[in-house]
């Protein structure tokens, strides 16, 4: 579960960015002509694709992280949850009616999901269970 919710963040941040260049790619490109730096004076239409962008990346650099997180301790972080609750909270005051709810939805699995005990930890190339307390032995 926690490896298939990882890669659904990736795949959230690569469709975010397909779709900001396929639909707005004239707008990107009059952008990264004029240059970043004139970022505060470029037209709405080129400053939301450049966040569009920017998004997309950043949640698909999350969704690496998590994976990784998935795959070597065996559980992901709750961060990235919180930061998707937010940016969708944001998006969907701006827009109601937008896909910033799936980044809503996404966030709260993975705040759901990272509650979950650890799964097998992965060592060296060998599986073996995860970590838990020590237990002291019993007196004899």
């Amino acid at each position: 579960m926690r490896k298939w919710l990882s890669v659904l963040v990736i795949a959230l941040g690569l469709v975010h960015v397909a779709t900001a260049i396929l639909a707005d790619g004239t707008e990107l490109r009059d952008l990264i002509r004029a240059g970043i730096g004139g970022l505060p004076t470029a037209p709405f239409s080129q400053v939301a694709v450049f966040y569009s962008v920017l998004f997309g990346v950043l949640a698909a650099a999350a969704g690496q992280v998590m994976l990784w997180a998935a795959v070597r301790l065996g559980t992901i972080p709750v961060v990235p949850g919180f930061v998707l609750i937010a940016v969708g909270l944001a998006g969907v005051l701006g827009a109601p009616r937008s896909p910033f709810w799936a980044a809503i939805v996404l966030g709260l699995l993975v705040i759901i999901v990272s509650r979950f005990p650890p799964d097998r930890v992965r060592t060296g190339g060998f599986s073996q269970p995860a970590p838990t307390a020590a237990v002291a032995p019993a007196a004899p």
